[in-house]
């Protein structure tokens, strides 16, 4: 099964990235080909708004989107994580949850499918201030973005009483719950 992992961190190494990270190694040990895209470093404008997605296939904004656009038509299964930032996703995947308007005019607009596969998507969330709020407002922005995608949003894993890696879980603990939410997702 191909697995493409969207890190919306800013930093690579930060709680959201290490707990990604994790999911990367037991996804790949269970015989799955794993892509791990870090958004921060890719090349994302924001969406303009210029509705020309809605006239033509396609986003006329030629950056990172447009492979990545190919990467979410390829895949079975997307996990989305971010870090919790004021109640929602990082400013770098927001930035990529709302170019996925191409998408969403391919399908609303003009009545084009997306993809010819089923995709299923997770979410991972990481927070600190333990909140359910953030929680929701960030699922329901994946929901979203899952729904542009053509996607079945299935679950979220969360962790949310981390400020820092160093609130992580043990790793051994880590991987044992990343494991059984894997399991728990069919994959």
């Amino acid at each position: 099964m191909k697995v493409l992992i969207l890190n919306g961190s800013s930093r690579s190494e930060g709680s959201t990235g290490r707990v990604l990270r994790n999911f990367s190694e037991i996804l790949t040990e269970r015989g799955h080909q794993v892509e791990y895209l870090q958004i921060s470093v890719l090349k994302i404008s924001p969406c303009t708004e210029c509705l020309a997605c809605y006239d033509r296939e396609g986003c006329v904004i030629f950056d990172s989107m447009i492979s990545i656009y190919e990467k979410i038509r390829e895949s079975d299964f997307i996990i989305i994580g971010t870090p919790v930032f004021f109640s929602g996703p990082s400013a770098q995947l927001k930035a990529f949850i709302d170019r996925l308007q191409a998408l969403w005019a391919l399908k609303n607009k003009l009545r084009k499918k997306v993809r010819e596969k089923p995709l299923r998507i997770a979410g991972v969330v990481v927070g600190s201030r333990g909140s359910q709020i953030d929680l929701r407002n960030t699922v329901s922005i994946f929901k979203a973005a899952s729904n542009a995608m053509e996607g079945e949003y299935l679950d979220t894993f969360s962790l949310l009483e981390v400020e820092d890696p160093s609130d992580l879980p043990d790793r051994h603990i880590l991987k044992e719950k990343i494991r059984h939410f894997v399991e728990k997702l069919g994959l």
